[in-house]
């Protein structure tokens, strides 16, 4: 959005904050009364598509048409991780229908396809993680909901074989699925084999003034919600040199080599 017009031949981003797979309709946590649709908080992963295209018809008059555009993209990393949002029944009130979570994967199948059609060949994949194992929001106290991690097994575990499907279909389809889930259960159950003390609480100052957090980098919270940079360090190499029981078909790295 901040582009305004102008494009970035070294990459953009449309992620934002609580966005949805489905364009979901959530409860007002304040008033408990009225629905809100996802979108008025979000970017959901629909929209994001068409502000790709947008980007990619500005890509297409500074590069000189629609093949030398093509055999750009085709070298290009297009990197999703989605769906956290969508599993947890605060944000998604579809969950009650016992069918949602294969909703959920075939609108993600509609959106590969429809990168695919747009020119994208090189996807780079982060599943749901432990979405249920955190601080919690008001106390900060760690706890674990395992309905949630369960609803994650269970889309991740229909994730694999809709991409290797569509990669079947779709002539020059490369992918990579980076396994969060996997490396969260790794890490936590053994924290100080990689470099981490703290599993549980948060380090942010938001949520605990009278903690310094020292050194931030023994932490995996920053806050109820998000990781630590050192965290995000710590998943990023796995999944982009390995070890390859983190990603399938091929590393991160394997993929931009394609």
């Amino acid at each position: 959005m901040s582009l305004r017009g102008r494009i970035s031949m070294w990459g953009a981003n449309y992620a934002s904050m609580g966005a949805g797979i489905r364009n979901s309709t959530i409860r007002n946590k304040r008033s408990n009364e009225r629905c809100v649709q996802n979108g008025e908080r979000s970017i959901p992963l629909s929209q994001q598509l068409e502000d790709f295209r947008t980007t990619r018809a500005l890509m297409g008059i500074m590069l000189g048409g629609e093949a030398k555009l093509r055999a750009y993209l085709s070298k290009s990393i297009f990197l999703l991780g989605i769906g956290s949002q969508d599993l947890d029944p605060r944000w998604n009130i579809h969950l009650a229908n016992s069918t949602e979570i294969q909703s959920l994967v075939a609108l993600y199948g509609e959106a590969v396809t429809s990168l695919y059609d747009m020119g994208a060949r090189k996807l780079a994949i982060v599943n749901v993680g432990l979405i249920g194992c955190a601080p919690q929001i008001f106390d900060y106290r760690y706890g674990c909901d395992q309905s949630l991690n369960d609803r994650a097994a269970a889309f991740n575990a229909a994730l694999k074989p809709l991409m290797a499907g569509l990669a079947s279909k779709k002539k020059g389809l490369f992918y990579s699925i980076g396994d969060f889930h996997s490396f969260t259960t790794t890490v936590f159950a053994d924290p100080s084999a990689y470099w981490m003390m703290n599993i549980q609480d948060s380090c942010s100052f938001k949520d605990h003034p009278e903690r310094t957090c020292s050194p931030q980098e023994e932490y995996w919270f920053w806050d109820s919600e998000f990781m630590t940079d050192q965290a995000c360090r710590l998943t990023a190499t796995a999944f982009y040199y390995g070890p390859p029981q983190f990603t399938a078909p091929m590393t991160f790295k394997a993929l931009l080599e394609k």
